[in-house]
Formats: structure tokens, sequence, C-alpha cells
């Protein structure tokens, strides 16, 4: 099943002393992921994504090594994708966050059956989306962006959404995604209802755009080490370009927000649910480890 990986990346996995502990087999996998195809681990990045970096392999850094398996579980996932290269780029060289986030984006709608493309950046006006999807004769722009700040702010989001889609070009159907910090939930309850409304609001006012994917980055360290994306999609009543196929793709494969608070309180435990081509890689791991 994975026999097609390189040699050296797995045989440094199953030499590693402690790569029979369950517990600590996804960030060894992690480490050797990012260190054949980025070229790092990021122990020297000052990134605001990933904090606390020394001995993590243990119990002294969980926020870092369970960053670090998002980051293999993108990588590992779409390492077969026509954009992959450009991808690894973006992480190996441009400011985490946002690369970051383009990837976890693009292995997002992977998962839906596309086929996920990247090009460097061009420097000219409405060509320079982060990357596009295709499925047959489909083929649709994607922008991405990861929203921080202390707490919910609608002027904020706003600000943000009308950026990304002047980004744009309109010459094919186009989806935005947006993360939103999980933590923001703490101080609005109500943030879906908020999110719901700000949806609307965007698209009834663009028919560039034909859906608008809201993604709540929910990591907790204190309760489990808990790292999962809840879900929220709004089609576009009128958009300028219609695909029938994107809209039954997305149809068929959305996870509906009770999907996510299912697996929130069974608890996700090293960074993955256990779903994936990386948690996959890693239940075959351990069958060679044991």
């Amino acid at each position: 099943m994975f026999e097609e990986l390189p040699r050296e990346m797995v045989e440094w996995i199953l030499s590693h002393p402690q790569s029979r502990k369950p517990v600590l087999l996804p960030a060894i996998a992690a480490i050797s992921v990012c260190e054949h195809y980025l070229g790092t681990c990021f122990l020297e990045s000052n990134s605001p994504l990933l904090k606390h970096k020394p001995n993590f392999i243990g119990d002294s850094s969980r926020e870092f090594g369970l960053r670090l398996v998002q980051i293999a579980s993108s990588v590992f996932a779409l390492r077969n994708e026509p954009g992959f290269l450009e991808i690894c780029r973006r992480l190996a060289t441009r400011p985490l966050v946002a690369a970051f986030y383009e990837a976890k984006a693009a292995y997002h709608l992977q998962e839906f059956g596309f086929r996920i493309s990247a090009r460097p950046e061009t420097l000219s006006k409405r060509e320079d989306f982060d990357f596009s999807i295709s499925f047959g004769e489909t083929v649709v722009n994607v922008e991405a962006t990861a929203l921080s700040g202390k707490q919910f702010g609608s002027k904020n989001i706003k600000n943000a959404l009308s950026k990304k889609r002047k980004q744009l070009p309109d010459d094919k159907p186009a989806i935005i995604i947006c993360f939103v910090p999980g933590f923001w939930r703490e101080t609005t309850p109500s943030i879906g209802i908020e999110l719901e409304r700000l949806a609307h609001e965007f698209l009834r006012g663009t028919r560039r755009i034909n859906y608008l994917f809201f993604l709540e980055d929910i990591f907790h360290i204190s309760t489990g080490s808990k790292a999962i994306t809840r879900c929220f999609y709004y089609k576009n009543p009128n958009p300028r370009m219609t695909d029938p196929i994107l809209d039954s793709m997305i149809d068929a494969n959305k996870v509906t927000d009770a999907q996510t608070r299912a697996i929130l309180q069974n608890g996700v435990q090293n960074g993955f649910a256990g779903t994936g081509a990386f948690a996959n890689w890693l239940i075959w791991l351990n069958q060679r480890l044991h």
C-alpha cells in the first residue's frame, strides 16, 4: 500500500528508538515526512504557528508536535498531486502560517475528490490565487486565508473576504476558504450563527464566488491534545459561473456539524481523527514495528 514511499524516509522511522511507543509514532513520522519533502522539521522556525519547540519528543511540547503532525498530514496526502512541489516550496520558504493553511485547504478539498494544482506567484492582478482544483473538465480557483485576533470581529472577516475576492479571476468558478480560530467560540458561543450571517451577506454581494467555506481551527492542548476542523459551507445562490459537478461533489462530501461534534466528544489524539492518508500510513508503520 505504501511500498512506493522513499525507503530512507520509512527506514528512519522504523529504526528510531522511540517509534514503538504509539503516542510518539505520529510525531516521529511527521519529522521524517517534513525533513524528506520540505528539508526541515521547523525546529529553527520563529513562526507563531509553532511554539515550545525544544525536546518535543515526549511530553514537553505537545503543541509543536501536534502542529507538525498537521503539516505532515497535508504534505503526505498531497504528495501525488500536480501542485505538490509548489506547495512544498511555499511551506519551506514562505511565512509558515499562510503556507500551512493553504496546504490544509488543499488537503481538505482533495478529500472531496479533486486534484490539486498550484503554481508560483505571477505578480499579476487576479492571477495569484492560491491554487486550483479539478475533476475532469471542471476547474475551480481557490483562495485560502487564516484569520487571527483574540476574538471574533465582523469587520476583520469582511475585510479579509473582500481582499480574497479581488484576487480571484472571474473566468472560472471560485471558492474562498477562511480559517477562523477555534478559541473565538469561547467569547462568541453563537459563532456558527454569526458566520452564517456574514457568509450570506458576502455572497449576496458577489457573483464571482461559488462557495465560501469557514473552517474553525479547533486546537486544544489541555484537553486531550485535540486538533480538528469544524466545517461550515455556504453556496452562492447566483454565481456567475455555475458548475453542476462542483455542486454535486461538495454536496456529497460535506462534513456536517453534528459529525464534527461527535468526533470532538469522543476525543481526537495525536493530531488526526483516525482517517486520511497519514493516519492510514501510521497503521501501516505500526504493523511493521510490532
